[in-house]
C-alpha cells in the first residue's frame, strides 16, 4: 500500500522521496524487501552511520527483543546523498526508558545533480 501511494516509479516529480518510521519488519521480511527493492535504505547509502544496529529493544532490554524494525529509506533516482546515519540510545543515566525504539536518525544532503551511493 505504501509504494503504491507513493508511486515511485511513475512518479513526474524529480524531487526525492524520503519515507520512515516503525515498519514492524526486519531486513529478513518481506515487507522491508519490497519496500528496500524500490527505495535505498539509507543505512546502507550514508557516508557515515554510528551507534546501535538495532532499533527496538522493548523496555527491558532482553536480546531476544533486540531487532532492526525502524527505518529510513530514500527514492531511486537523483537529488540527494546520504551524510551521516545514527541510531540513539534509548535509556540513560537516570535509568528511565524513553520509548521501547531507539531514535533513527539521517542527514541528507538535497542537491539537483546528487545521487546516492550503493
Amino acid at each position: 500500500m505504501i509504494i503504491e501511494a507513493a508511486d515511485f516509479e511513475h512518479s513526474s516529480s524529480s524531487r526525492p522521496v524520503f519515507l520512515l518510521g516503525d515498519l514492524n519488519s526486519r531486513v529478513e521480511e518481506d515487507a522491508y524487501k519490497t519496500i528496500s527493492a524500490r527505495m535505498y535504505d539509507l543505512r546502507k547509502t550514508s557516508t557515515a552511520t554510528y551507534g546501535h544496529v538495532n532499533t527496538f529493544t522493548g523496555f527491558d532490554g532482553r536480546k531476544g527483543d533486540l531487532s532492526r524494525i525502524d527505518h529510513i529509506f530514500g527514492s531511486h533516482g537523483r537529488g540527494w546523498t546520504g551524510g551521516v546515519y545514527a541510531v540513539e540510545e534509548n535509556r540513560f543515566e537516570d535509568e528511565r526508558w524513553l520509548s521501547d525504539h531507539r531514535l533513527v536518525i539521517a542527514d541528507v544532503v538535497l542537491g539537483r545533480d546528487l545521487k546516492p551511493e550503493k
